[in-house]
């Protein structure tokens, strides 16, 4: 609103040109001629209404996660340095081992050279 005035203002107060008011203002020149054309607004009026937002039905329960969160330790949050997949324990499966295939294990012997390296 307080853009709509100012317009107005520049051009039946003070004159200007619309090609200075869009300069000064950052408003392209047919907006500027909308707003002169039209009658004298009080209010802005937009084209649309407020509809509900997706996120509505899951306001609450995310708000609820959200507080509960901050009063964490920060190290503890999932988000930050602490938590991340090292500092997980394996999965394990139900009989108990771990469930990491054997070939991604560290062996803890030696490297064997690559073909054709001497």
């Amino acid at each position: 609103m307080a853009m709509y005035a100012k317009v107005r203002r520049m051009r039946l107060r003070e004159g200007l040109s619309i090609s200075e008011i869009a300069r000064r203002t950052s408003l392209s020149r047919n907006t500027i001629e909308d707003w002169l054309r039209g009658p004298v607004r009080d209010e802005m009026q937009y084209r649309r209404a407020a509809a509900p937002k997706k996120i509505a039905p899951y306001e609450a329960v995310l708000r609820e996660a959200l507080a509960i969160d901050t009063r964490r330790p920060h190290r503890e949050r999932p988000c930050a340095g602490g938590g991340g997949p090292r500092d997980r324990p394996d999965p394990v499966d139900r009989t108990g081992t771990t469930s990491t295939p054997p070939a991604s294990r560290s062996t803890g012997g030696a490297r064997r050279p690559a073909a054709g390296s001497r």
